[in-house]
């Protein structure tokens, strides 16, 4: 089964986070979405990685 990729409304769900937060640490580097079509998408693998190592990585390598 495909993994399922969620988009910035949805993270910002998950991490109690601003989506314009989200969207300004994209920009930074640290948080780093996958292209998908023309919008960026998160891996829910990646997701579960930055709730476990703190949202944004502190060292800002995630």
């Amino acid at each position: 089964m495909p993994e399922k990729l969620l988009d910035y409304k949805q993270l910002a769900e998950l991490t109690g986070f601003q989506v314009q937060t989200l969207r300004a640490w994209k920009m930074q580097g640290r948080i780093k979405p996958i292209p998908f079509s023309s919008r960026p998408r998160f891996p829910e693998s990646y997701v579960d990685e930055l709730l476990k190592k703190g949202v944004p990585p502190k060292n800002g390598n995630l």
